[in-house]
């Protein structure tokens, strides 16, 4: 009955199987955990032909009120050993979240600031990769000739001798040139 659907649910695996029963009056079923911020919600979704469970977290704290989505229900749908997380795997991410929104109540600022950081992480460790690739190579001992010569009469001949020579050469490694 519609009282029924109003009142309060345990999140728990019987109760999702019960929300993607064809017959479901739920929209959705949501958990909070005392102590930490924000809220775990499984939403009901229906896609085409088959009927999903949607994992979200929602911080409502600090004049915020901001949606994240955790993931689909591997428990629901037709494939689901192909695809998405357990109840258990999405109570995880919800206390993991939930904790992090206790001191950043702005989540969703928070975790683009981490995406940043990651990128310019990755950004860097290809940069240093890029140079440690170059180390031994042919490039690297004439650029290191070159710097030697500084300032010196030879620099400037030395250098256009350098520009001629074709990437395929400047990129073997020192000790694979043969005579």
């Amino acid at each position: 009955g519609e009282n029924m659907a109003r009142a309060t649910l345990a999140l728990t695996e019987k109760s999702l199987k019960e929300l993607v029963a064809e017959s479901s009056e739920r929209a959705s079923i949501s958990h909070k955990d005392p102590g930490i911020s924000g809220s775990l919600i499984a939403k009901r979704r229906v896609l085409q032909t088959e009927i999903l469970v949607v994992f979200f977290f929602r911080n409502q704290s600090s004049g915020y009120d901001q949606t994240r989505q955790i993931g689909v229900w591997a428990g629901a749908g037709r494939n689901k050993s192909d695809y998405g997380i357990t109840l258990k795997q999405a109570l995880t991410i919800y206390r993991e979240w939930g904790e992090i929104a206790k001191n950043h109540p702005d989540i969703k600022a928070y975790f683009e600031a981490q995406a940043l950081q990651q990128k310019q992480a990755d950004e860097q460790a290809a940069r240093l990769a890029e140079i440690e690739a170059r180390k031994g190579t042919v490039a690297h001992l004439l650029e290191a000739y070159r710097a030697s010569l500084e300032g010196r009469h030879a620099y400037r001949e030395t250098e256009s001798v350098f520009r001629r020579l074709p990437d395929s050469f400047l990129n073997l490694y020192a000790k694979d040139v043969k005579p």
